[in-house]
């Protein structure tokens, strides 16, 4: 079965099929993922702005701290831009004190793994209690990790990856805008 999954002569007969088994609600899916998208995307930052203890000069730290969480456990890219997106959208609902954004950006980047990254990667509690110097016990990560799902609602962020639109706008297009190569869907 594993030698199956490997065998290149499977992806165009998958791709094909797919296509065929899509092509009626290609409109509708492209139309819901947008509605999907503008949904989730949506911040507001006149909050931000009245954060008391948190500025918008103090943004690049905080984002230097959650690259460097990043890079620790060597997430995929889509991770941090989550990770990122999570922690403004509850900065957009909620004050956030200066004490507790640490907490905010190591649980979001926690939440953001296990949305998008493989189970293996997944930050551990007590790593993330070592990371931030100790100042939080694994409990209070699993309190803000639920304060911060119910704050949003548990709409943390899209459904589709990148990878998965390109392959929709591959799909979509003809060949004279864009073609279909197989070398340009590996190297996107």
């Amino acid at each position: 079965m594993e030698k199956d999954a490997k065998n290149p002569e499977l992806m165009p007969l998958e791709s094909t099929s797919c296509e065929s088994s899509i092509k009626t609600f290609k409109k509708d899916i492209i139309d819901y993922l947008q509605k999907l998208e503008s949904l989730n995307s949506k911040l507001n930052p006149i909050m931000i702005d009245n954060q008391p203890e948190i500025n918008w000069m103090m943004r690049p730290y905080i984002i230097d701290f959650l690259v460097e969480l990043h890079r620790f456990f060597k997430l995929n890219e889509e991770t941090l831009f989550l990770a990122c997106f999570i922690a403004d959208k509850y900065c957009s609902k909620r004050i956030v004190y200066k004490k507790h954004y640490q907490l905010l950006i190591a649980t979001s980047l926690w939440i953001a793994a296990k949305f998008k990254d493989k189970k293996t990667r997944i930050p551990t509690l007590k790593e993330l209690c070592l990371l931030c110097h100790q100042l939080y016990d694994s409990k209070i990560f699993l309190q803000m990790e639920k304060h911060i799902l119910t704050t949003l609602e548990w709409t943390i962020g899209n459904l589709v990856s990148t990878f998965d639109m390109f392959q929709v706008i591959l799909s979509t297009s003809s060949e004279k805008s864009i073609p279909k190569h197989p070398q340009l869907s590996g190297l996107a």
